[in-house]
């Protein structure tokens, strides 16, 4: 099956833009990079993959961080997961450019979408490609950031882990970045935190209560042993719930072996 039908010249071009932004809307949403920051990758920027403890590759891109910096900023590396890599590679092709020019350069992402959203729903091919519906609305690089940055915090040690990858200053800075909108999102958020605890508490109480079920227990039969003349690490070493031990018959004012549980 064809993926498309015969394309002019021109339309071929306008082709190769419009994936060109697909590839820069996927850098932006899962590397975090800021727009300026993009704007600074250059064709070459991918590093050789390296292998991690365990096997898994790590990909790097470099740029350039110029927020809080003087003018020019300073070189820096992102780490990025292997669908980036492959999607910077694709946009190398695309510009055919020599090493070192300019890989996006300055873009406004959020007309570049735009263009793209109507050239899919005109042409048909967006359900020729079998492609989900792109939500009405504006979209920007800070909106793309912050959906990564609150998608990363919310993962044990997220907040660390973001603070490093959106490369900010502060981690408050890190925090007011991934932290929930108000009104109603805010509404279930906590609603689902409650949902939570209570689940949390559905599962730990009984297990307080047979550790307090537990302890009664052995007090009790420390009680009945020192009665009888026995320790306490005695009524311990004896008491083994599903498995009763017995008391030794020379055990004081005891004329033959006792079970346990059966006091």
């Amino acid at each position: 099956m064809p993926w498309t039908e015969p394309l002019a010249d021109e339309d071929i071009e306008l082709m190769a833009g419009y994936v060109l932004t697909a590839c820069l809307v996927l850098t932006c949403a899962l590397s975090g990079m800021r727009t300026s920051e993009l704007a600074e990758t250059e064709v070459g920027c991918r590093f050789r993959a390296r292998t991690a403890p365990g096997g898994a590759a790590r990909f790097r891109l470099a740029s350039r961080v110029i927020k809080w910096h003087l003018f020019g900023g300073v070189p820096d590396e992102w780490v990025v997961i292997e669908e980036v890599d492959r999607d910077i590679a694709l946009a190398e092709r695309l510009v055919d450019r020599a090493a070192g020019e300019a890989l996006f350069g300055n873009f406004a992402l959020g007309g570049r979408l735009e263009n793209l959203r109507s050239r899919l729903e005109t042409t048909g091919n967006r359900e020729w490609w079998g492609l989900p519906v792109i939500p009405d609305g504006p979209v920007n690089a800070r909106m793309l950031r912050r959906t990564l940055a609150q998608a990363i915090a919310e993962r044990p040690g997220g907040l660390l882990a973001a603070k490093v990858t959106l490369k900010h200053i502060s981690v408050a800075t890190t925090e007011g970045c991934a932290a929930r909108p108000g009104g109603s999102q805010r509404l279930f958020l906590a609603e689902v935190e409650e949902a939570e605890e209570a689940e949390d508490e559905h599962h730990v109480r009984p297990t307080v209560q047979a550790c307090d079920d537990f302890e009664k227990m052995v007090a009790e039969r420390s009680r009945r042993g020192a009665c009888r003349g026995l320790s306490d690490g005695q009524c311990r070493k004896n008491f083994h719930p599903g498995r009763p031990r017995r008391i030794p018959a020379n055990t004081p004012d005891c004329e033959e072996p006792m079970n346990v549980a059966d006091q």
